[in-house]
């Protein structure tokens, strides 16, 4: 009798999980291009694996009658019904949205929804079960995401307008979202087995020349902060088309980890993280 309880039990479970919505924000970033990378690497894998994946863009304008976003964040409803297609879909599996205004009008809606309110209203505009990745100038999620237990994706490169952008982004966040980032400092190539030769030295290299810059921007932000910043570096394949599946199991786990959570089929309740099974917990610098 326990063992069907349980096993009932466990089944519930895994459907709640199978309708919920995560949501991963990437701030997006003048410099370099180093958070679309990001958001693409991300878009690829949960690709792969057959999740739906809607990336909302909020650098890009809704067509005039036809954005989905603003459509719908413009009625006057706290979830509204899914009830259309999306505006773009360029990458197998990856549908794109485009919602600067929407996104706009959500964060001049904050002072009179709340956050999680406001987070439920636009995670509503995607069908449940979906993973979201949200990119937007770090004002606008700062405000959008504030005080949840959301957990940006800060990307940078070695260059350095990059690495103090990435600080100017984290302040922000810290200060007017109330929301703790993630630094995911990303340099082409991967050091390891698999380069090779000459390959193999200008990847090392590369890895080495960004890690002191990335170690300061974190001390930076340790002194003058107090935040002590999660930092998960990634490498990237320069060529687009190469398959996101070398990115680390262990990297990914907690990239999936870090993802804020609207679960229950009213998608209705709190919005929390979940942990993934066999992620690592609470990992500082890797």
């Amino acid at each position: 009798m326990l063992e069907s309880f349980d096993q009932a039990h466990g089944l519930h479970a895994y459907a709640a999980m199978a309708s919920s919505t995560r949501l991963l924000p990437v701030p997006a970033m003048v410099h370099g291009g180093v958070s679309h990378r990001l958001l693409w690497l991300m878009a690829r894998r949960l690709a792969q694996q057959g999740e739906p994946v809607w990336v909302i863009d909020g650098m890009a304008d809704e067509a005039p009658g036809q954005g989905l976003l603003g459509r719908l964040l413009a009625r006057d409803r706290q979830a509204p019904a899914w009830g259309g297609d999306p505006d773009e879909e360029t990458v197998p599996g990856v549908r794109i949205v485009a919602g600067r205004q929407g996104l706009l009008r959500l964060a001049n809606q904050m002072h009179s929804l709340g956050s999680e309110a406001a987070l439920q209203l636009l995670l509503a505009t995607v069908p449940g079960g979906a993973h979201v990745l949200l990119t937007a100038p770090v004002e606008v999620l700062a405000v959008c995401l504030q005080g949840s237990a959301a957990r940006p994706l800060v990307a940078l490169d070695g260059q350095p307008r990059s690495v103090v952008e990435a600080y100017n982004v984290v302040k922000v966040l810290l200060q007017a979202g109330e929301v703790h980032p993630v630094l995911v400092p990303m340099a082409p190539g991967a050091p390891g087995p698999r380069a090779r030769g000459g390959a193999h030295v200008r990847a090392d290299a590369q890895w080495q020349s960004l890690d002191a810059p990335v170690q300061a921007l974190a001390r930076c932000a340790q002194t003058h902060l107090g935040e002590d910043l999660q930092i998960w570096p990634v490498a990237y394949d320069d060529c687009r088309d190469t398959s996101a599946d070398r990115v680390p199991e262990s990297w990914w786990l907690k990239v999936l980890d870090s993802a804020l959570v609207l679960s229950g089929r009213d998608r209705s309740m709190a919005l929390t993280t979940v942990a993934t099974p066999g992620a690592e917990s609470d990992l500082r610098r890797s």
